[in-house]
């Protein structure tokens, strides 16, 4: 069905006809997701990445970029491609800088999967630069939306999930740390991530 619906909207984009709206390209690529999606779900992890590296061209520079890239990297981590993988990673936190912060999609974070190639690769060092990196990003786009917020009066929302990207991150260095042997330092942030969502879980939780 995914085929067929390519076949289709491809035809569709190539007619030059009056009045013709430009939405084609959107619903090419929606169809190739789904299409790596369903690739994904039978094993057929070449057929995905296939997919994933066509809808990659289609996509301009946006925060859709930044999850395709880091869908053709999960791929390519999948099939033990890691350089690959650590180039559509880096590609993809090049691309999420481009982005203005209140555009971004706070619920990915590329600094993460590429911490995760290094730790994989027993790479600590680097895993741990890369886990910095996005400390301080992840810090100016909270900076920048607490103050933006401030000025229009608009609810947090978004600052709460830059939050709970920071201790994701937080998790990350304390895998980083235990690697190292630096138990003591991974098991405090463990514990400073483990208090920061039980304060979460009670503010949040309904009053009986």
């Amino acid at each position: 069905s995914c085929l067929e619906a390519i076949a289709i909207f491809e035809a569709a984009e190539e007619e030059d006809r009056p009045g013709k709206w430009h939405i084609e390209d959107f619903h090419i690529a929606r169809a190739l997701t789904h299409l790596a999606t369903a690739y994904t779900a039978v094993g057929d992890f070449e057929s995905a990445l296939a997919a994933q590296r066509v809808e990659l061209k289609r996509t301009s520079n946006t925060a859709g970029k930044v999850e395709v890239l880091l869908r053709t990297g999960n791929l390519e981590m999948i099939l033990g491609h890691f350089r690959q993988a650590e180039k559509s990673y880096v590609d993809a936190i090049a691309v999420q800088s481009e982005l203005r912060r209140d555009e971004r999609d706070f619920w990915l974070i590329p600094h993460v999967q590429l911490a995760m190639l290094y730790q994989l690769e027993e790479r600590f060092d680097r895993a741990e630069r890369i886990l910095d990196d996005g400390f301080a990003d992840i810090e100016q786009t909270r900076a920048v939306l607490a103050e933006h917020n401030a000025g229009l009066g608009m609810h947090a929302d978004d600052l709460r999930v830059v939050a709970f990207t920071t201790m994701t991150l937080f998790q990350m260095k304390a895998w980083t740390y235990f690697g190292q042997g630096r138990f003591d330092e991974a098991r405090r942030v463990a514990r400073e991530v483990l208090a920061y969502l039980e304060t979460e879980r009670t503010r949040t939780s309904p009053t009986i």
